[in-house]
């Protein structure tokens, strides 16, 4: 907060604070199209040190691109880079005077490139209409056991990869013994039930990146008939 004296009659204490929401949401094709609001506001406190009437302009500075909300334009003079607000003090009481300028926030974002984090603060927010809320929630879910089915496929390629290491070593010990031991014997039997498992680990393998594929197109279709 600013404290300042206009003269030695009036002080005035001035403080500001930046908002934004969000007053519109559209989907098309994929694509959502947010506008958000951004407000400027500037609270003034004026009290006078004497009673009596005290007339004094407030200097709001103008910016590109905002428009003045509050007070009421039409009661306030307009210069080439402030707006000139009249104020009328009676008595040594204070008086508040708040000056709210706004600007709105164009955002065009691609639902598919959404991260996820900002995806939830969205379908967070109360500041969305129901509808839209309830879309980006049902694509945050998709979205989640995507993820998940994404999980399991790296689990499942990561143990193939190890038992195809032990393939290895089990092949190379194999040939590093006599074919009638009893060692060669068991590692001929280690190497069969490892050879079995890469193979059921490639099916299930294959299984899942069929079920992802089929998961992904899915969730692009979900994106691209969204209309509200």
């Amino acid at each position: 907060m600013l404290s300042y004296a206009v003269n030695s009659k009036v002080t005035v204490d001035r403080s500001s604070e930046e908002q934004h929401a969000i007053v519109k949401a559209a989907i098309t094709q994929g694509v959502m199209r947010l506008t958000r609001l951004a407000r400027q506001i500037t609270t003034y406190r004026l009290r006078a040190a004497s009673d009596g009437e005290h007339r004094l302009l407030i200097e709001q500075p103008r910016f590109a691109g905002w428009s003045l909300a509050t007070p009421d334009p039409t009661h306030v003079e307009f210069s080439a880079d402030a707006y000139r607000i009249p104020v009328t003090l009676t008595g040594s009481k204070q008086n508040n005077v708040v000056v709210t300028m706004e600007r709105p926030l164009e955002e065009t974002i691609r639902l598919l490139d959404l991260a996820d984090d900002r995806l939830g603060v969205l379908v967070a927010s109360n500041e969305l209409e129901p509808s839209v809320k309830k879309a980006l929630g049902e694509l945050a879910s998709r979205r989640q056991a995507l993820g998940r089915q994404n999980a399991e496929l790296d689990k499942l390629k990561e143990q193939r990869r190890q038992l195809v290491d032990d393939e290895k070593r089990l092949r190379d010990n194999l040939a590093a013994v006599g074919r009638d031991t009893a060692i060669y014997k068991q590692t001929l039997d280690k190497l069969g039930e490892t050879e079995a498992t890469i193979a059921n680990l490639s099916t299930a393998i294959e299984k899942t990146a069929a079920e992802i594929e089929t998961a992904k197109e899915q969730l692009q279709a979900f994106v691209s008939a969204l209309i509200l």
